[in-house]
Parts: C-alpha cells; structure tokens; sequence
C-alpha cells in the first residue's frame, strides 16, 4: 500500500473525511516502514504474547 502513489492516498483521504466527524483531524500518509510494516506489527504481536 505505501507504495500505491499518491492517486491512492488521494482517495483514501476523500473516504476518512467524508466519513469522520468535522472536527476529527485524521493524517493519512504512507507508512514510515513501508513494507516492512507488517512485518514489524507481527513481530510486536509474537513478543506481545510471549513476553506479555
């Protein structure tokens, strides 16, 4: 997804602010891990089961 461009996130955008409340600020941006991301979260989710 990080790397889908900005045409992506345009609409992605468009889709939170058309369902969020007005004064809700919501940042859409491409993950600062980029691919890795998921790799990362199932990381933290083993060590979150592991270790507690």
């Amino acid at each position: 997804v990080s790397k889908s461009g900005e045409r992506y996130f345009d609409a992605v955008r468009a889709a939170a602010r058309a369902n969020t409340l007005p004064q809700m600020r919501v940042d859409i941006v491409p993950a600062a891990l980029g691919d890795d991301a998921p790799l990362w979260g199932a990381i933290a989710l083993a060590e979150n089961l592991v270790v507690g």
